[in-house]
C-alpha cells in the first residue's frame, strides 16, 4: 500500500528524473525528456539519491541509463505566458504508488482552472522547453 499523499511539496525538495539515452546531451536535459501529460519524477525525500532512483527506474525502464534533477523551488512560479499568448502553470503533485512511495509529477495548469494539457505544438514546446531548461543531468552512465 503506498503512503499518504502530501498536499504539497516544500520548495527545498529534489526531484529526480530518470532519463534514457536521447533525452539528454551531457549536463543538459533535452525538451523530449519532459512529458505534457506529466512528468513522472521521484521525490528526494523519499528516494534520497539518485542512484537510487535510477536503480528503481530499471526495474520499469531498463532503457534508463542518467538522472536529471531540479528543486521544487527552481520550477517556473507564477504564470507562464506562451509564444502564442496562452497562459499557463506548473505544479508538482505528488503521486505516491504501490511500489514507489517516491512518485511524483511535474504538471502544467490553466490558471484558475487546474491540470490541463496544452494541445497546441507550439504551447506544447514551448512548455517543455520551459521547465527542460531547469533540470540538470547529476548522474551519467
Amino acid at each position: 500500500m503506498a503512503r499518504a499523499k502530501d498536499a504539497s511539496i516544500p520548495d527545498d525538495e529534489k526531484l529526480f528524473r530518470t532519463l534514457p539515452a536521447g533525452k539528454y546531451r551531457d549536463s543538459i536535459v533535452l525538451p523530449e525528456a519532459i512529458e505534457v501529460e506529466g512528468t513522472s519524477c521521484y521525490r528526494g525525500s523519499v528516494c534520497e539519491t539518485p542512484e537510487a532512483a535510477l536503480a528503481h527506474a530499471r526495474t520499469l525502464r531498463p532503457m534508463d541509463e542518467a538522472v536529471a534533477g531540479v528543486t521544487v523551488g527552481a520550477l517556473p512560479k507564477g504564470e507562464i505566458t506562451t509564444d502564442g499568448g496562452g497562459k499557463w502553470i506548473v505544479f508538482v503533485e505528488d503521486l505516491p504508488e504501490d511500489g514507489n512511495d517516491a512518485h511524483c509529477e511535474i504538471r502544467f495548469g490553466k490558471p484558475g482552472t487546474g491540470q490541463s494539457w496544452p494541445s497546441k505544438r507550439n504551447a506544447r514546446s514551448f512548455l517543455r522547453s520551459t521547465i527542460a531548461r531547469t533540470f540538470s543531468v547529476i548522474l551519467l552512465p
